[in-house]
């Protein structure tokens, strides 16, 4: 059996089968005291062990080095991950800086007299920015909620845009309406855009 076992062995070259082949073949002649087949037989397996030896180092090796690089990327991965959130933290802070701005600016053009296309236009894009800063913050939730489910994610889009959309338009004009109305009040100082920018951008920034 042993015989027929390392002959199919030895066919497969695979190591540990020729070696337990070769050990049991080793120990039946040592039982029959054949004593030279014990010996080849011995000699074969003590080599195909000192393979084998090798064989589980070079694996371990092999183990450590492909655990030193798994460490090695992950360690690049998470610094990748940090440097990406740093970057978009800095460009979420510049979009709120910008909508707050675009707010500040139609506060300000209230007290002057400015003509109400430019009011309209810098409110339009005031809320336009502050409601997709919404949806752009919102994705972000959705698609880790749903898992990246389009079906999912889609309905609540949809729900999403048809409250965000109408009160968007409400808010808006509210507030257009508003400045546009203290800008109408009488006493008001008349001023151009350009004026508006020499003094409140300009002198800022010499500042």
């Amino acid at each position: 059996m042993y015989r027929k076992s390392l002959d199919a062995s030895k066919q497969t070259t695979f190591i540990p089968f020729i070696y337990k082949a070769s050990n049991g073949l080793k120990k039946l002649y040592a039982t029959k005291e054949d004593f030279p087949n014990a010996y080849k037989f011995a000699t074969l397996s003590s080599a195909l062990s000192d393979s084998l030896s090798r064989i589980a180092k070079l694996d371990q090796l092999v183990a450590m080095e492909i655990d030193n690089e798994s460490r090695l990327l992950s360690m690049l991965k998470e610094r990748e991950q940090a440097k990406t959130k740093r970057r978009h933290n800095i460009q979420y802070t510049a979009i709120v800086i910008l909508i707050f701005t675009a707010f500040l600016v139609l506060m300000l053009l209230g007290k002057y007299n400015v003509k109400p296309w430019v009011i309209r236009a810098i409110g339009f894009f005031a809320f336009i920015f502050a409601f997709e800063f919404v949806v752009l913050i919102a994705d972000g939730i959705i698609h880790h909620a749903t898992h990246g489910e389009p079906w999912k994610m889609m309905i609540i889009k949809i729900v999403l845009i048809g409250i965000l959309l109408p009160l968007h338009h409400f808010i808006e004009g509210v507030a257009v309406k508003y400045v546009l109305t203290r800008e109408k009040k009488p006493g008001r100082k008349v001023i151009t855009v350009r004026e508006f920018v020499n003094k409140y951008v300009l002198k800022e920034g010499e500042h």
